[in-house]
């Protein structure tokens, strides 16, 4: 049996490295929409052709021969038969040499490797109940992930890369970096939320490629009840 591949291009940012190349696989990132949830995910595509013997009944001709079965020996006699086409020489026919013939049958295979970022996770410290102008500070935790799978047998991976990170507070104010010390001016409940911008990375047939998506994350949010105590005046007697 024959077996022929034919590579196809991918649906979004397509690439074939040259390992995958060489196996008849094109691969790419496949679903864009998805990057919104932090999903991302390798679509391998190649054809598949299998050629082999047909395997229909033979055609059958009228043939004539001698009745010593030669075509070269003549006899008195000549028996004329129907017979399959190539089984044997008739009266009149060339040699010939005979030729199979093929039936070619061409497949679509597909298949995928996902893999899904986690969101960032946000913290606070100070006190439980911080007075106004009191410095709280904000952290986040986010690192590199990696998830391993594999694409018509080969090995792939997906990388998520923390690359950026963008505090918003309710009051309105923003922060950058991992991590931010800021104060309320005010009593009242307030929130903070971190968003995390990642960058994916891919590699397949021992090739990486890098920056092949963005996206951005939000974490967990925070609450903060902003409390300003009564205050107790002191007076002093100046006499002493």
């Amino acid at each position: 049996m024959l077996v022929e591949m034919v590579l196809l291009a991918g649906l979004v940012r397509s690439s074939c490295d040259v390992t995958l190349a060489a196996l008849g696989i094109c691969s790419s990132q496949c679903d864009s929409a998805a990057l919104a949830t932090g999903e991302f995910s390798l679509c391998a595509k190649k054809q598949e052709t299998k050629t082999s013997a047909a395997s229909s009944p033979a055609p059958m001709r009228e043939c004539k021969y001698y009745v010593n079965g030669t075509i070269d020996v003549p006899t008195q006699t000549v028996i004329t038969a129907w017979v399959e086409v190539g089984s044997r020489l008739c009266i009149g026919d060339k040699p010939v040499e005979s030729k199979p013939a093929y039936r070619s049958v061409t497949e679509q295979l597909d298949d995928i490797f996902s893999a899904k970022a986690q969101p960032p996770v946000a913290y606070r410290e100070s006190r439980e109940r911080p007075e106004p102008f009191e410095a709280i500070h904000f952290y986040a935790e986010s690192s590199d992930q990696r998830q391993t799978g594999s694409l018509f047998g080969e090995p792939a991976q997906i990388r998520f890369r923390p690359v950026g990170y963008r505090w918003e507070y309710s009051d309105g104010a923003t922060g950058f970096g991992r991590s931010n010390t800021r104060s309320f001016d005010g009593e009242g409940n307030h929130s903070a939320q971190v968003f995390v911008r990642f960058e994916v990375d891919y590699e397949t047939g021992g090739v990486w490629h890098h920056n092949a998506a963005q996206f951005t994350l939000g974490s967990n949010l925070l609450s903060i009840r902003i409390v300003d105590p009564p205050r107790r005046t002191l007076l002093v007697d100046g006499q002493g």
